[in-house]
């Protein structure tokens, strides 16, 4: 039953008539009337950090697609492994990773996203690993879901940040006396990012030099440090250049590196909502 308006308003004048049989007299004399509380006014600092995420978020929608030279260095307590390549991403959550380790090219990451699933290439265990596109991405995972290094390189609405991550103003450095690099700190508030990275720091680009007007706003460096469990930290370096020119077929899974390796899903699909994964055009023939 819906709640009347009558029965509101009858409720409001019986109250008052209430409080008017018993209420006490009003105070004498000087007494102060209780203030309320305003909400406080955003320091300098913080304006200024939502200017370059509300900048970042911009810059970012302006690009449908583009490329990045990036080094990717991986530091635990064993060492430091170094790797070089490039990183591609379209959206609404294309993208492919292609990184070789400098001193071992044996070592290859390979990560495949065409829109629908994305494929982990292992070298050392000679197997593809089919991983389901999130339907939530506001969960987390895989390509386009929160927290991920996708996320980041792509932009966040403000809001979004603030909602999911502690974040502050880390240092402005400086290159020949202006401004360079803005640092932004970020620390997880999700249950399933706390899992992935104990804190994270990302680098944008605030040169006010004109030759560097192409890349404002860009990402330009992104670190992570994993949980305490694991003791490791990521850096991601990049250039990225705007590529209007990709396409779909730019993201189609490469075949297999030999008849030797397997397709696999990550985790098996429920029967009842998805079939067996069907073999991708090309990828089960060299």
């Amino acid at each position: 039953m819906k709640f009347s308006h009558f029965a509101l308003l009858a409720g409001m004048t019986t109250g008052q008539a209430a409080y008017a049989q018993t209420a006490p007299p009003p105070p004498k004399g000087d007494t102060p009337i209780p203030k309320i509380a305003q909400p406080a006014e955003p320091t300098a600092e913080e304006r200024f950090l939502m200017s370059l995420l509300s900048n970042w978020e911009k810059r970012m929608e302006q690009i449908g697609s583009f490329e990045a030279n990036c080094v990717k260095t991986i530091k635990d307590k064993s060492g430091a492994d170094v790797f070089e390549g490039k990183v591609q991403l379209m959206r609404p959550n294309f993208a492919r990773l292609d990184l070789v380790h400098i001193k071992n090219k044996n070592q290859i990451e390979k990560i495949i996203s065409n829109g629908e699933h994305i494929y982990e290439y292992r070298h050392l265990d000679k197997k593809i690993l089919v991983h389901k596109m999130p339907e939530d991405k506001s969960k987390g995972g895989a390509v386009g879901g929160g927290g991920t290094i996708i996320d980041f390189l792509f932009g966040m609405k403000p809001e979004e940040m603030r909602k999911n991550y502690y974040i502050s103003l880390g240092d402005i450095t400086k290159a020949d006396g202006k401004p360079a690099y803005a640092l932004i700190n970020i620390l997880p508030k999700r249950p399933e990012d706390v899992k992935e990275f104990k804190k994270a720091q990302l680098a944008l680009w605030i040169s006010p030099d004109e030759k560097f007007k192409d890349f404002a706003y860009l990402p330009a460096r992104l670190w992570f440090q994993g949980p305490a469990d694991r003791g490791d930290e990521t850096t991601w370096e990049f250039v990225i250049t705007p590529k209007p020119n990709l396409k779909p077929t730019d993201f189609k899974p490469d075949p297999k590196p030999s008849p030797a390796w397997s397709l696999e899903w990550a985790v098996s699909p429920m029967k009842e909502t998805d079939p067996k994964i069907k073999p991708v055009s090309g990828i089960e023939k060299k």
